[in-house]
This record gives structure tokens, C-alpha cells and sequence, in this order.
């Protein structure tokens, strides 16, 4: 086994070894020994011999190492199995390795749990200590106001909608196999869909859906802007993460009925607010609300957890938290003595089950 970390394909200034102690004199004096080796290259045939292993474990590390140039990255079992090697797998001096951290280079350990296939140079090269600006954008997503052409009694940013939706997804994903709803979902994949669903208006900002739909013309050309937005935030992440982060970013790459429910979701958020809105006597958003509702029985036909949902949990985001305590404590008072009955081996008839009235906000003491 013979992968090679060369010239072409490292870049200056990683350092090598610095967790096996080795100096710079002594690496260059290994390496000189080895035959037709390439000056940056080492392979990991060459890092089992026991010349390599005494190297290793006996040479200090000088204190310039590190601004040393032309120095290449490498792993010294990336690609060794216990079968291949295990008096080598088998030193911890070796396998500290797996947690070494530089100011230039990361390195993971591929061998310890890594299953597959094996790693190549360029699993290393991804992981180079270069800045991202990926998260900067999520969290400049707060300062981007939703409604903007729309007098608000309250003010709402693209981050908290984006988690709104998230957690409303997540749970429509949950009823969706419920219901047996063909096909199935994982509702963790569409909940992380729809954290990241707004990404693209960190960079083109929040637009109002009667300018974005304003004729198929314009929405083609808009949509093609959110695209290259989408796209540039997926170039600000580290290589290795990107091949992750594209299934969640580029709205084109979602499965299209993970994309269904997010957009559902979207729907019951922006419904929500629509409603809030409505009952501090906002007019604003009177034609909104019905063109949701509109929307939204159109999706209740399609699919039945957006029906059950918006029966069972929206009516109540509208309740004081004086309701939502009452709500909340006669539930619970079936709950325990349902318990008290099941622990009881008996069956309480149904008039002790039915809690008693839950205190009214007159009869609590004031607030200070």
C-alpha cells in the first residue's frame, strides 16, 4: 500500500509530524534514506519500518518546526487495517495522531471508526485551518427583517422563522408517517431542510411574495438568484463539508416531498404571524391571511398531516399563558389519575377522572 502525499498535491506550510516529535534535520535525514522517494513525498510502507517507528519515538521536536515551509501533511495509517499492520495500529504513540490540531493543519483519524473505502491525500487537504464566513451569514440571518413592506405590531427576522419552521416541519414529518403517508420521511432530514430553507436571504434578503411572483418572467429570473446565493454559501464551507451541506442548501437537490412539507411548514409559520398580527387589530394582514388560509386547505388536501396539524396544534398559539396553564394542568390531572388507577389495578369512574376547574387569572394573586 503506497499513497503518496507529493508537491502537487499539498500545500506549503502544513506541518508533518509535530505529534511524533520529530525534528526537521531528522526528517530530512529519514527521508534521505529512503530510495527513490520523492523529498515531499512518504508513503506508508515506508512509516512501518522500524527505522521509521524509532524515528518516531525518539527525536525531539525543535521549537522553529513550525515555520518550516515546504513541510506536507500526512497520516501516518490512513490506510493500514489491524490486518495489515497491528503492531503499528497498535501503538499509542501512533494513534495519538487521530486528535493531532496545528494552526495549519487539522488532522481526524479515517482508520478509527472510519468504514469504507480507504482515504486518500485529498481527504487531508480538506481539512486545512482556512476561514469560513458560512456561519457569519446564518447569523447575520437576524438582522433580516420578514414583512418588510408591512406595518408589524411586532418585528420578525429570518432566524427565528427559520427555526419556527424547523420545529413545525420536524413535527409534520413525525404525523406524515403516522398517517402512513406514502412515502415515508425522516423527519430529521426535513426539519434540517427547513432550518436552512431561507439561506439564500442572508445574501439576497427577504423579497415580498407579490414582487417575487409578480409574472413568470421575474420569478424565473429571482429563483435563479436565490440559486447562485444558495450556491455561494455552500462555497464559503470547508470542501469536506460541502458534499453534506448541498442536500440541505440547494433547494433544487431536495427530494420533492421533503421540499412539500417544508413548504408547508413555511405556510403555518407565516399563517401563524398573519394571525397574531390580526388579533392586535393589524388590518395589514387581512388579504394575507386568506390567501394562506387558501393555501392552506389546498395542502390539507394533499396531505393529511397538514389537516391534523393545523387542527390540533394551531388553535391554541393564540391562547394567554393563563389558557395555555389551564390547558396544560387538565391534562395532566387525566394523566396522573389514569396512573393512580393503572397502579391501583382499578377503573375510577369517569367523573373522577374529569379534572377539577383549573384556577381563573382573578383568583391568582397579582403579579409584581
Amino acid at each position: 500500500m503506497s499513497t503518496q502525499f507529493n508537491q502537487l498535491t499539498m500545500p506549503a506550510q502544513i506541518l508533518t509530524l509535530a505529534e511524533l516529535h520529530l525534528s526537521v534535520e531528522s526528517l530530512a535525514q529519514y527521508l534521505s534514506t529512503l530510495p527513490q522517494l520523492n523529498p515531499h513525498a512518504l508513503t506508508l510502507e515506508h512509516l512501518a519500518t522500524p527505522l521509521g517507528r524509532k524515528l518516531f519515538q525518539s527525536i525531539a521536536l525543535s521549537s522553529d518546526f513550525c515555520e518550516q515551509e515546504n513541510l506536507y501533511g500526512l497520516k501516518l495509517y490512513s490506510c493500514l487495517s489491524e490486518a495489515d499492520n497491528p503492531e503499528v495500529l497498535g501503538d499509542p504513540f501512533t494513534r495519538s495522531l487521530a486528535e493531532l490540531k496545528t494552526r495549519y493543519f487539522f488532522m481526524v483519524d479515517p482508520a478509527f471508526p472510519w468504514q469504507g473505502e480507504a482515504p486518500t491525500p485529498e481527504h487531508y487537504l480538506l481539512l486545512r485551518d482556512k476561514p469560513s464566513t458560512f456561519l457569519a451569514w446564518i447569523v447575520r440571518m437576524s438582522f433580516i427583517k420578514r414583512w418588510a413592506l408591512m406595518h408589524c405590531f411586532r418585528d420578525e427576522n429570518v432566524s427565528e422563522h427559520s427555526h419556527q419552521t424547523a420545529v413545525i416541519a420536524h413535527m409534520l414529518g413525525v404525523i406524515h408517517n403516522e398517517l402512513k403517508v406514502q412515502p415515508p420521511v425522516n423527519p430529521s432530514d426535513v426539519a434540517l431542510i427547513a432550518l436552512y430553507h431561507e439561506v439564500a436571504e442572508s445574501k439576497v434578503q427577504d423579497l415580498n411574495s407579490n414582487t417575487k411572483y409578480l409574472n413568470p418572467e421575474f420569478t424565473r429570473q429571482f429563483k435563479a438568484i436565490e440559486h447562485q446565493a444558495e450556491e455561494e454559501c455552500l462555497r464559503t464551507l470547508p470542501p469536506f463539508m460541502q458534499q453534506e451541506f448541498a442536500a440541505l442548501l440547494i433547494q433544487s437537490n431536495i427530494d420533492p416531498t421533503l421540499k412539500d412539507i417544508v413548504k408547508a411548514a413555511d405556510h403555518i409559520c407565516a399563517y401563524i404571524k398573519t394571525a397574531n398580527e390580526l388579533r392586535f387589530n393589524n388590518p395589514e394582514f387581512v388579504h394575507v391571511k386568506d390567501n394562506l388560509e387558501a393555501t392552506l386547505q389546498e395542502a390539507a388536501q394533499r396531505l393529511p398531516e397538514v389537516d391534523y396539524f393545523m387542527r390540533t396544534f394551531v388553535p391554541l398559539c393564540w391562547a394567554t399563558v393563563d389558557q395555555l396553564s389551564g390547558v396544560d394542568y387538565q391534562e395532566q390531572y387525566r394523566f396522573d389519575m389514569k396512573q393512580a388507577a393503572q397502579h391501583a389495578n382499578t377503573s375510577l369512574p369517569e367523573q373522577e377522572i374529569e379534572p377539577k376547574p383549573a384556577a381563573t387569572p382573578q383568583s391568582k394573586a397579582p403579579r409584581s
